[in-house]
């Protein structure tokens, strides 16, 4: 009797037309499992001499680690992923159709979405349990800090649905000058946001900034589904960009670490900035 939970890699290989980009799974597997463990590493977690529980990040009590946030900031990579393989779902919903066209937008986008939001109500549930446990066990403040860290890692589900709803109008770029003019473009925007968010002084010039750096990677992911980047050329960009980074975060007022840290003056992710956006392309 076959008592194993998972299949077998041969019987998944098996069912798994040869045409599968298999690198696009190992993108969205690879960059969720980093996200993952990523943040079971920075969240600091510590009960105090009152038996109260203090949430706090390792980044945050130990500065000199931020530059490794330039290998754990992996979303860019998620939502490249994420857009290149809707672009093939909607290639392979076209070619499913008689008349040749893709399906309605709203039908397309709420078939992708279900799949995508269904787990979160599971995440949902068996952190209301364990937030439930905090509070009968350290009181009413600690289950609220706890909650705040769950909720706030859903961000990516939201920005996710915006990408996937744009996907349809990205892949009627046809060919590759396009969708580098529009990924220059979404920098430049980026970077004026920046340049008023920093003028003056007010945080609502950057929210923008969360749909053109966000977009970015989608861009990008919709031009490699449609083969448009060559590995060479993407050597060659990615190296471009990396040193460009460090001479803006070197010559500006920017900050290096590419996530959260609960003490950041001027945040590269809440709203992004241009650093966060030149760190998607590369």
């Amino acid at each position: 009797m076959n008592l194993a939970v998972f299949p077998s890699a041969s019987r998944v290989a098996a069912s798994t037309p040869a045409e599968r980009d298999r690198a696009v799974d190992v993108a969205r597997i690879a960059s969720l499992l980093v996200v993952m463990f990523g943040h079971c590493f920075l969240v600091l977690a510590t009960i105090t001499a009152s038996s109260q529980l203090w949430v706090g990040n390792v980044l945050g009590e130990l500065p000199a680690l931020r530059p490794v946030t330039w290998l754990l900031q992996v979303m860019p990579l998620f939502f490249f992923a994420g857009a290149a393989s809707a672009t093939y779902g909607l290639d392979r919903s076209r070619a499913g159709e008689t008349t040749g066209k893709a399906p309605p937008w709203g039908v397309w986008l709420f078939t992708r979405a279900q799949r995508l939001c269904r787990p979160v109500f599971a995440y949902l549930a068996v952190w209301s349990l364990a937030l439930g446990a905090t509070r009968m066990l350290a009181g009413p403040a600690a289950g609220a800090r706890l909650g705040e860290q769950c909720v706030a890692m859903l961000w990516f589900i939201g920005v996710y649905l915006i990408i996937l709803a744009c996907v349809p109008a990205l892949v009627r770029l046809s060919s590759a000058r396009g969708f580098v003019a529009l990924v220059v473009a979404l920098l430049a925007l980026t970077a004026a946001f920046d340049c008023a968010r920093i003028r003056f002084d007010n945080l609502a010039w950057g929210l923008p900034n969360f749909l053109s750096v966000w977009l970015i990677p989608a861009v990008i992911g919709v031009a490699y589904a449609r083969r448009y980047i060559t590995p060479k050329s993407a050597v060659v960009i990615a190296a471009a960009v990396f040193l460009l980074n460090i001479v803006v975060v070197a010559v500006g007022p920017y900050e290096i670490a590419l996530v959260v840290t609960g003490n950041e003056g001027l945040s590269n992710v809440t709203p992004p900035t241009i650093v966060l956006g030149l760190h998607c392309v590369g």
